[in-house]
């Protein structure tokens, strides 16, 4: 399987910059796309998750953590669709509400670390996620190639050597 787009590398300053590329990213991401998370552990993965999920969800106040225990977290809320033209209504409330359109959405966040890769498919019903939702997957090098997305953005974190690791965590 190859990146779902060429291979682009950029340098991302501390929080708020891992913050704002992952709001930047999710304002591109529709269902069924896969984003693969790569780093070291403590780089940045879950921070970056935590931005993304809030901001494609539109809930800046969503409570978003690791997985590492539980091995996948839903995440399920509305994401905008489309706005339509002026409809005529009596009430202001009407028309406020009635000319967006949303539709429901689950974002997966699932972190493979560990998991063995002959647990994966037994455990996580990776098509049906591939096919329905959104998702994120940490430790993407431990997923079984068969259950590898045939489409993929692979985000790569890395420590700066400047920057402190308590900044990042």
């Amino acid at each position: 399987p190859q990146p779902l787009y060429p291979r682009l590398d950029i340098s991302i300053s501390g929080q708020t910059g891992m913050r704002a590329f992952a709001e930047l990213l999710s304002a591109f991401t529709e269902r069924g796309d896969c984003i693969l998370l790569q780093g070291p552990m403590g780089s940045g993965k879950t921070t970056f998750t935590r931005s993304f999920v809030q901001s494609l969800l539109n809930d800046p106040n969503l409570s978003v953590t690791s997985p590492t225990f539980l091995l996948d977290v839903t995440y399920n809320g509305q994401v905008f669709v489309e706005e339509l033209g002026e409809v005529e209504s009596d009430s202001q409330a009407d028309v406020q509400n009635s000319n967006v359109v949303c539709e429901a959405l689950t974002v997966h966040h699932i972190d493979l670390w560990r998991l063995d890769k002959l647990d994966h498919d037994r455990l996580i019903d990776f098509r049906s996620i591939y096919r329905d939702c959104v998702s994120l997957i940490e430790w993407p090098d431990r997923l079984a190639s068969e259950l590898m997305p045939t489409d993929f953005v692979l985000v790569v974190i890395d420590f700066d050597q400047e920057l402190d690791l308590d900044e990042i965590l």
